[in-house]
């Protein structure tokens, strides 16, 4: 709840104020994959391949204008899978909320297109639980029927992480007149996951299932999406100093 809360009150400053800003706001889907190395307790306890796909706002501070650095924000849902052994392996995807802080430097800037480069920072939350049927051998001691049978029981797990990325991002913004722009992004980083929280549940009995765990790997992602500009329009540096010229004189 105080995730979408901020997301709004950006939203809100940015309209309310939009006669000052010069801005991009819009939407993207998004999805990546991953691989991870699990330690519990300081000791290795798990490897996954990690999948994820979703999407959110996107808000970006120079979409067309001629400057060199831009700053974007995206703020989404995703649906998250740990595919691999062992209570840290979902077996279906579950929830994290995410966003991301880009700094990005445009090093090709055209009226048409912005290709950019730069430095990604991921900040997220991670939560669900998996439930299953697992079985438990019982001995028959009453010399009728089977010696033994197995007897199902429900189980589970419940999964809360703090998720941190850090890498490289590049992406290209195609602009379509003085409002739209079309835009597509990519990136490689190192990923980590934290949970202290990390809980078993047998017939009803929780008990934490690790003190500390910890996944680390790298991964790669993308995504694209729309924008709308907002006073964003670009202007060659030399028309720049033109006016300022003129106005001065």
């Amino acid at each position: 709840m105080g995730f979408c809360i901020r997301i709004v009150s950006i939203i809100c400053l940015i309209l309310t104020t939009s006669h000052a800003w010069t801005v991009g706001i819009g939407a993207y889907g998004a999805g990546g994959v991953s691989s991870s190395r699990w330690n519990a307790n300081s000791k290795e306890a798990s490897r996954t391949s990690d999948y994820f796909y979703g999407g959110g706002l996107i808000i970006d501070s120079a979409v067309a204008r001629d400057v060199l650095l831009n700053y974007r924000f995206k703020g989404g849902y995703e649906k998250y899978l740990f595919q691999g052994f062992g209570s840290v392996s979902t077996g279906r995807p579950i929830s994290r909320v995410n966003t991301s802080h880009t700094f990005g430097f445009g090093i090709v800037r055209k009226e048409k297109v912005r290709f950019w480069i730069g430095p990604q920072l991921g900040l997220g939350y991670i939560w669900g639980e998996r439930k299953f049927t697992d079985y438990t051998i019982f001995v028959n001691s009453s010399f009728t029927g089977p010696l033994y049978q197995y007897v199902p029981y429900r189980s589970g797990v419940s999964y809360k992480f703090v998720s941190m990325n850090l890498g490289l991002e590049l992406g290209l913004n195609i602009n379509i007149g003085n409002y739209v722009t079309l835009f597509i992004d990519c990136g490689f980083g190192y990923g980590v996951n934290i949970s202290t929280n990390l809980r078993t549940d047998i017939e009803g009995n929780t008990a934490a299932a690790y003190k500390t765990l910890i996944g680390n790997g790298i991964g790669i992602h993308g995504s694209m999406g729309i924008m709308i500009r907002i006073n964003d329009v670009y202007k060659p540096i030399e028309d720049k100093k033109k006016e300022i010229i003129a106005n001065n004189k």
